[in-house]
């Protein structure tokens, strides 16, 4: 993937695991849930949005908020070493 990241913002937290069927088909990644915001790598942005509201309107899911994002140089490194983000904390001591 490019490094572009389409995320929704659910009305419901409860309705992620919906939103993440809903949008699986839009990358060869699977889309990932944390709390109300799912997200999911994604190969181009035109129609992105507009494709993910609508699999999401006919899985009866709400959002607040979709949007299309580049990844920041930390979130691509994380993705591309398969390192969670919980071992790199800056509250963590650098040793």
């Amino acid at each position: 993937m490019n490094g572009q990241r389409l995320e929704v913002r659910l009305t419901h937290p409860a309705a992620a695991f919906a939103a993440m069927a809903a949008l699986e088909g839009m990358s060869d990644e699977p889309p990932h849930a944390d709390g109300e915001l799912v997200s999911i790598a994604i190969a181009q942005r035109a129609g992105a949005v507009m494709e993910a509201a609508r699999r999401l309107y006919r899985a009866g899911v709400g959002a607040n908020d979709i949007v299309v994002r580049w990844q920041t140089p930390d979130e691509v490194f994380l993705s591309l070493s398969g390192a969670g983000a919980s071992r790199y904390s800056s509250s963590s001591p650098v040793r």
